[in-house]
């Protein structure tokens, strides 16, 4: 099967994976928690892992929803799951990096930061690097929970970082982009936007891509951060850009989902939705599907825009889809996690 591991499908963050479509949207399973979920999922070995802001992260089967097992934190999470072989890493707004094993939820070890972590790890060789609202950019050791290096920023980072060589990619509420050497955290270059950033980078054919709530969406060049392009939608863009087969699809609060040219950054068609955009995009067999505040789930076709299907939650989807196989999986602020197909 495939394997959605890590928040945005990869380490480049890029929100595409290759499978067959979902064809209709129907409800599979449904699974109730006991607060909002704004978490993604992460699906591996017919296992979805979610974060909710019960304080808990969940492993559901894939097959029911039914549950395998729950760990249990002292803060909300907001953040989503890396699984990387047997191990779960995921933040929490007990200011805790957790790394947790995948088969029977038992806690291998945590990391303390000095904030709420809604930032979402990635994980590159030995090293799990992850924002926090102290204002740091952390990067632990995975093999004993040490740090290696942290990093300064100007406001919180609760934007998940990208990888893309030898370099990782954050963003942070000083409204700046970072590049930085995985090895050692120094600075390569900063790129700063006109407001804080949520958004999260992506990462594709030497571009990255992220949204800034000064309303616009930038493509830099990751070698040198230069603006290659910008666009400007009608609000904040806090939602994170998926990209593929040469298209950027983001969200925005003014209601709309957005598709770009990924070299130019060309408006090719914009789909309104009935609230804010909160959720990421992901796209998988020609389809790009999203999450909006109007609680609906949105599947439209990529070249046109069209509406293929749609599916009503309880409450704002702020959560991002995970595709894998032909399914869905996504939260709702109404406590649930959905399994569409």
């Amino acid at each position: 099967m495939n394997q959605w591991y890590t928040h945005r499908a990869n380490i480049q963050r890029t929100g595409a994976i290759q499978s067959r479509p979902i064809e209709s949207g129907v409800e599979k399973w449904v699974f109730q928690t006991n607060g909002p979920v704004t978490s993604s999922p992460s699906v591996v070995n017919n296992t979805v892992y979610i974060g909710s802001q019960d304080k808990k992260l969940y492993a559901l089967d894939v097959k029911d929803g039914s549950l395998k097992w729950a760990f249990c934190t002292e803060g909300k999470i907001n953040s989503s799951p890396t699984i990387i072989e047997d191990t779960v890493y995921i933040g929490s707004q007990d200011y805790n990096l957790y790394a947790i094993d995948a088969s029977n939820g038992e806690k291998k070890w945590s990391f303390k930061t000095r904030g709420w972590v809604e930032s979402s790890p990635v994980i590159f060789e030995d090293t799990a690097f992850i924002g926090s609202n102290d204002s740091l950019f952390y990067a632990v050791n995975i093999k004993n929970a040490q740090l290696k290096w942290k990093f300064q920023t100007g406001d919180a980072v609760v934007s998940s970082p990208a990888i893309w060589g030898e370099l990782v990619y954050i963003a942070s509420n000083d409204g700046k982009i970072y590049a930085l050497d995985t090895s050692t955290g120094k600075l390569i270059w900063s790129f700063v936007t006109g407001d804080y950033i949520v958004s999260s980078p992506a990462i594709s054919g030497k571009l990255l891509y992220i949204g800034s709530s000064d309303n616009k969406v930038y493509a830099l060049d990751v070698d040198m951060g230069y603006q290659k392009w910008a666009f400007k939608a009608q609000s904040f863009v806090q939602s994170s850009p998926a990209v593929a087969d040469g298209a950027v699809y983001i969200g925005s609060f003014d209601t709309c989902l957005y598709s770009l040219d990924a070299q130019t950054g060309a408006l090719k068609w914009t789909y309104e939705t009935e609230n804010a955009i909160d959720s990421s995009p992901a796209v998988a067999g020609g389809i790009v599907y999203v999450g909006s505040d109007d609680g609906t789930i949105y599947a439209l076709n990529t070249e046109t825009g069209k509406k293929q299907w749609e599916y009503k939650t309880g409450s704002e989807v702020d959560s991002s889809p995970s595709i894998v196989d032909g399914f869905l999986y996504v939260g709702s602020v109404d406590g649930k996690i959905y399994s569409l197909q």
